[in-house]
């Protein structure tokens, strides 16, 4: 389930950190509307239980996104949020220096507000339709078809009332198992791109 967890946020990041070249051409939030967007989302999308509830209680610019402190019944955790207020991020992992970050489960737990596996789901459709919607173009026919198919396979069973957390796992397992690679695709052809353009 950690490992499910860290490539949402993975996919996550990596949707931000593209989508941050055509930020320019997007509308820009000031700071303290996407606090109440961020104060807003956050508890209504992720945290579980109703004695819980979430302050944003700094906002920041850094490396053109918005970094928020959130403050969850005296723990801190930093997510960030598109300056557009679009795309909202639970946790970042510094790729300079992940073992700071990572323990030897493969979690950065400690920086990770839980999700129930519902809401995983979701973030999950909504990652990989981003991917999709983005990269399409550029991915194998097969490869993009196949994953779209489990992704409806996914959305569809987070519709039914008789879906078990358990299947919901199962088929999360293999959604990423088929994105996983398509995202090595994309992020190799977008170096690729990056040196041919220096």
């Amino acid at each position: 389930m950690v490992k499910k967890i860290v490539f949402i946020l993975a996919l996550a990041l990596f949707m931000g950190g593209c989508s941050l070249n055509n930020q320019a051409n997007k509308n820009i939030i000031s700071s303290e509307e996407a606090k109440n967007k961020a104060d807003s989302f956050v508890n209504e999308f992720l945290i579980e239980g109703e004695d819980q509830k979430a302050e944003i209680a700094e906002i920041i610019e850094e490396n053109d996104l918005y970094k928020l402190k959130i403050n969850i019944s005296g723990q801190e955790f930093e997510s960030y949020m598109t300056k557009d207020g679009e795309k909202f991020f639970i946790s970042a992992i510094d790729m300079d220096n992940p073992e700071s970050q990572i323990g030897a489960n493969g979690s950065s737990a400690d920086q990770q507000i839980q999700m129930s596996p519902s809401d995983q789901a979701q973030s999950l459709i909504s990652q990989g339709r981003g991917i999709l919607d983005q990269y399409g173009e550029t991915l194998n026919e097969q490869d993009k078809l196949e994953f779209s198919g489990k992704i409806d396979e996914l959305e569809n069973l987070t519709k039914s009332s008789e879906t078990t957390p358990e299947e919901l796992q199962a088929k999360m397992q293999e959604v990423q198992s088929i994105g996983e690679p398509l995202v090595k695709e994309i992020m190799e052809q977008q170096e690729s791109q990056s040196i041919e353009v220096e």
